[in-house]
């Protein structure tokens, strides 16, 4: 690195006036100006998924995981690429990589958004975790105990809790009286309407959508 010393002596007289420039003269740089332009004309053609941090300032929030708070975070579609979904930044949330493995893979953003908040019901007391009770006592924080903990028993009976604790199935709708009408239906709305991510064919959350659409169309066919 070079250093240059100036040669010259210091000044240390200051002017006896001094002139500013009139905000109003055409020699001023006015910003407003400068016709404003979007980043994006039309987000929904981008073709490269925005950063973490354009889809944090999107959602108001910090790059951790929507449902946990954890980090560090994946961005998940929420209608995936393959069945539609674009690569705007409204087609985007935060989730880590565990929610991100659980979350459906469905042609409907309302339910990936519906599949959020049950999460958030499900897993909201992991956002505390290795936080001192103590402390969460004396903030006032009760943790309620989950509305439905992860089945460990098998794919099916995950299937089946999320069916009866997120979209409220009653017993009569397992019935095998309409299970191959059901099940006739389910494949019609799975193979059109799903897709499979991080190559896992079965998700939970997937086909438990799948079942609802299925028993609503039927529901909707009789009423009819």
């Amino acid at each position: 690195m070079y250093h240059v010393k100036n040669p010259k002596k210091q000044r240390n007289d200051v002017p006896d006036v001094i002139h500013f420039i009139d905000p109003k003269s055409e020699h001023v740089y006015d910003h407003q100006a400068l016709a404003v332009r979007a980043r994006d004309h039309d987000p929904s053609t981008r073709s490269s998924p925005p950063s973490v941090k354009a889809i944090a300032d999107y959602l108001g929030m910090d790059p951790v995981c929507i449902i946990c708070w954890k980090s560090p975070v994946e961005r998940a579609h929420v209608v995936p690429k393959s069945l539609g979904g674009s690569y705007d930044v409204r087609n985007f949330a935060l989730l880590c990589a565990k929610h991100h493995k659980e979350a459906p893979d469905v042609a409907d953003a309302e339910a990936f958004w519906s599949w959020v908040d049950y999460a958030c019901e499900r897993d909201g007391h992991e956002k505390w975790s290795g936080v001192d009770p103590e402390l969460l006592a004396r903030a006032g924080i009760e943790l309620d105990t989950p509305r439905a903990a992860k089945n460990s028993a098998g794919h099916w009976s995950a299937v089946r809790a999320e069916l009866i604790t997120h979209y409220g199935w009653a017993p009569e709708d397992f019935s095998a009286a309409s299970l191959d009408e059901l099940m006739e239906e389910f494949h019609t709305v799975f193979e059109g309407a799903t897709t499979t991510h991080f190559g896992v064919a079965k998700k939970a959350s997937t086909e438990a959508w799948a079942f609802e659409i299925a028993r609503r169309r039927i529901a909707n066919r009789s009423a009819s």
